[in-house]
Parts: C-alpha cells; sequence; structure tokens
C-alpha cells in the first residue's frame, strides 16, 4: 500500500504496518526504537539491506536488545546496515522511522512482539521527517557501532528507567539483603545527600582520579578499568574508587551517613557504572533512595567522609531500625510513596 500526504493511524496489527512501512523505502531507512525483538520485523529490515536500502538503526543498549538469544544485529551490520547502540544512562524511548527522508512512521509501538495499547501514525512530510532526522543525527552524538561495543556487557532494564523519581521502602530492602545484597556505608556530606536523591544516584569517591580515569570515556569497562588502576600512584584514592566500582554491584543496599555518623537515608543499587554529562565525576550508578525524616544514629555505623565500607553489623537489623524510626514518623503504612524523599 502507498501512502497519501493524508496521515494514517494504526491502533491494531502494528507489526504489519511496521513491516510494510519498511518494505516502501527505496533509498535510505533511519531507524530510532528502544526495543527490537520482532523477528518478522527483522527479516523485512534484512530484505532491505539486502536490496541496497542504507539502513542506520539506533538501539537502545542493554539486555533486551542484546542477549544470547536475541535478534543478531551483529549480522545486521555485517550485511551492510549501520547498527548503533545508545548506552544511556537516560533511555532512548524513541520510536520512529524515516523512510526515504518523506515517509515517517512514529508512536508508542516498540519493534516487540509484546501485546498492549499503541499506536503508530504513518504519513508524507517533508519537514517532519526533517524534525526527526535532526533528533535522530543528535542522538548518534552519544551512540557507538555494537561492533565497539562487543565486549561490554549492556545494561541491565530496571524499572526506574521508565519511571523516575523512585523510592525503596524497609520491605524493598529486606528482600535486597535477603536475596543476598550486601549493605555498604557511604560516607557523604549532608550536600552531597542532598544532590545524590536529586539524580537518585551514587558518584564515585574521590571524584578527581575517577575524571581522571573517565576523560574521554563514555562506557565503562571493568577490564580496562583493572588496567587504569594498576598504573596509579594513589593508593588511598584507589581503593576507594575500587570498591565503588569493582566490589560494589547491582541489588546491594547503601547507607548514606553524615560526617556526624549519622543515617541519612539507605538506597538500592540500580544499575551498573553509566556515563552522565550532568552526575558530578561524569558517572555514578542509579540508587533508589529512601530518606530518614532526620538524621540517626544507628548500631555500628562508622565511616570516614568520602569512603565506600562494608557494614560489619547486621543488615537486616539495621532496616527494622529504620523502619521504626519511619513507623514513628509516618504510622503503620510507612512511608508512603509520596513522602519516601
Amino acid at each position: 500500500m502507498t501512502p497519501s500526504n493524508t496521515p494514517r493511524a494504526v491502533f491494531s496489527n502494528i507489526e504489519d504496518q511496521v513491516v510494510e512501512f519498511i518494505a516502501l523505502a527505496q533509498a535510505s531507512l533511519h531507524i530510532a526504537v528502544c526495543w527490537f525483538t520482532h523477528p518478522g520485523i527483522f527479516e523485512a529490515l534484512k530484505k532491505r539491506v539486502a536490496a541496497g536500502v542504507e539502513v542506520s538503526l539506533l538501539l537502545h543498549y542493554d539486555e533486551v536488545n542484546f542477549r544470547p538469544q536475541g535478534l543478531d544485529f551483529f549480522a545486521l551490520e555485517r550485511a551492510g546496515a549501520k547498527v548503533l547502540a545508545y548506552p544511556g544512562p537516560d533511555l532512548l524511548h524513541h520510536k520512529f522511522a524515516v523512510a526515504d527522508q518523506r515517509f515517517l512512521l512514529s508512536g508508542s509501538f516498540n519493534w516487540t512482539r509484546a501485546v498492549h495499547c499503541d499506536h503508530v501514525l504513518w504519513q508524507e512530510s517533508d519537514a517532519l521527517c526533517r524534525d526527526f532526522l535532526q533528533a535522530f543525527k543528535e542522538a548518534l552524538h552519544r551512540a557507538r557501532p555494537i561492533s565497539a561495543l562487543r565486549d561490554v556487557p549492556p545494561r541491565t532494564l530496571l524499572f526506574h528507567h521508565l519511571h523516575q523519581p523512585v523510592w525503596c521502602s524497609p520491605d524493598d530492602i529486606r528482600r535486597r539483603i535477603l536475596a543476598g545484597g550486601r549493605v555498604w556505608l557511604a560516607g557523604l556530606t549532608e550536600a552531597e545527600w542532598q544532590l545524590r536523591q536529586r539524580e537518585q544516584s551514587l558518584t564515585p569517591m574521590p571524584v578527581r582520579l575517577w575524571e581522571a580515569y573517565w576523560y574521554n570515556r563514555q562506557v565503562w569497562d571493568e577490564a580496562e578499568f583493572r588496567r587504569w588502576q594498576a598504573d596509579q600512584q594513589a593508593p588511598r584514592g584507589i581503593r576507594a574508587l575500587s570498591a565503588y566500582c569493582l566490589r560494589l554491584r547491582v541489588g546491594d543496599v547503601l547507607a548514606a551517613v553524615s560526617p556526624q555518623q549519622q543515617v541519612l537515608g539507605t538506597g538500592i543499587v540500580g544499575s551498573d557504572i553509566e556515563f552522565s554529562t550532568a552526575a558530578a565525576g561524569r558517572a555514578r550508578r542509579y540508587v533508589a533512595w529512601l530518606a530518614l525524616p532526620q538524621p540517626a544514629s544507628l548500631p555500628g555505623v562508622s565511616v570516614k567522609q568520602g569512603t565506600l565500607k562494608r557494614y560489619a553489623a547486621s543488615g537486616l537489623q539495621l532496616t527494622e531500625e529504620i523502619r521504626k524510626i519511619l513507623r514513628v514518623q509516618y504510622g503503620e503504612g510507612a512511608p508512603p510513596a509520596d513522602t519516601a524523599s
């Protein structure tokens, strides 16, 4: 079916619409989509590459798209397509395609087999296509060819990548500890703690050393970091960075501790290290934080400022103490989601 310049909205059988749109392209296809796992759409795209259509595909670099049983995007790259990965830390949430710089397909539909209430809008518009191609170009500044990321693990998909801000509860923390999450103490000033809450993050300490490593790097590579740290001459700072980078894991629990050795809040580590132009030190880990209504002195809490160390006492007992504090402040249902930060 050849589109007219009258926009067309589709709300069912959307995968067929995407296949039809791909088949329309004669010269070029620019595609930016968060998640792409639909084998039928993938086969249609392979056919256009084989037919000589210039294909540029931009995907979010996470475990949904890049997994052992997933679509073979590396084969698509070898066939001649440009396949680029967006490493984050923000979510590449686009879902659009531009064919021959004239036809636009956009909407809420990810290119997967999941069935949701979705839509796409198909229209012919040179002006709109220019706008979407500009957005595509801007996203490319932070993307990398997938061949350059072959040895870099894709990001773990987390709920808070879709919905921010996020909080955690004492029950969430308890579940993480029972599942094997370790408890760490992070020495933060009040100002650092406020910033970490706003960004839902934890940046490495000390920042200056981390900036030296991160210069001109935008993707975390553990092996490269290990090589870099072996050449450094500041053992104290390197120990702090090594704890942050190599020992801290997704699912671990953090307690933010003030210079007065009082707990300001707790959190759950939600991501591996991610590049960020916004965060101090240019890198961060996402953390779902739970703030206490006021700083609290709790058993076994002691850590130097700017350092990270394992909590030696019972993490479950620490969690129960935090639950008691929140219960006094908020009652038995504590903490409500809209007051937990």
